[in-house]
């Protein structure tokens, strides 16, 4: 409420949608399973990477989806579509992707966690972007692979990934650190998001 002047309710809405959309509780569930089997810090590590998810797509939802949400639809509209991206997601990544998320696999597996839960874990810094994506992709008429390659190769190429990453790195000693840090990284969130609009409009010829 306090990021984003938002009221409780809508706060709320967003955090539903963001957690049945992403197929959050299942997650939960399978680090909780692991109580015993790994170290504590292990899991928490893996609940910290699904937070910083979560808390970007519900600021997302909050500020940028330009309209009220409507909890039963968009969690249908952006959960089919982010099930969809998972499915496919081998085949949209670039190669500087697919090496970020398949050593962030190995680091998951030597640390105790099963192949599969470490391969969901790794592909949550990549899933921040899902919900501009499925924008872009409604908004500009666009076939939704061709929008995510487009959207990770614009990445690429301004090492926009590369700055998040240091972003993240940045002081959090403090309140005002900590929202400067996150307000840097939403900032290139957006960047990338109108990036991946002119160049898909120009590619269209609009």
């Amino acid at each position: 409420m306090n990021k984003t002047g938002a009221r409780v309710d809508q706060v709320v809405e967003a955090y539903i949608v963001t957690r049945d959309a992403f197929k959050l509780r299942p997650l939960w569930d399978d680090i909780e399973s692991l109580d015993g089997k790994v170290p504590a810090e292990v899991q928490l590590k893996a609940m910290r990477d699904i937070a910083q998810m979560a808390e970007h797509t519900i600021t997302w939802f909050l500020t940028r989806l330009g309209r009220d949400l409507h909890l039963e639809k968009d969690t249908q509209i952006f959960g089919e579509s982010i099930e969809s991206l998972r499915k496919n997601i081998d085949g949209l990544l670039t190669d500087d992707l697919k090496n970020s998320i398949q050593a962030r696999i190995d680091i998951g597996v030597r640390d105790g966690l099963p192949q599969a839960l470490a391969r969901q874990i790794a592909l949550m810094p990549v899933l921040s972007s899902a919900c501009d994506i499925i924008r872009i992709s409604l908004e500009q008429n666009t076939n939704m692979m061709n929008t995510t390659r487009t959207y990770f190769e614009v990445g690429e190429a301004f090492h926009l990934d590369w700055l998040r990453q240091q972003a993240r790195f940045l002081p959090h000693d403090n309140h005002w650190q900590s929202e400067a840090s996150a307000g840097l990284l939403e900032s290139l969130y957006s960047c990338q998001a109108g990036l991946t609009v002119r160049v898909l409009r120009d590619l269209n010829g609009k």
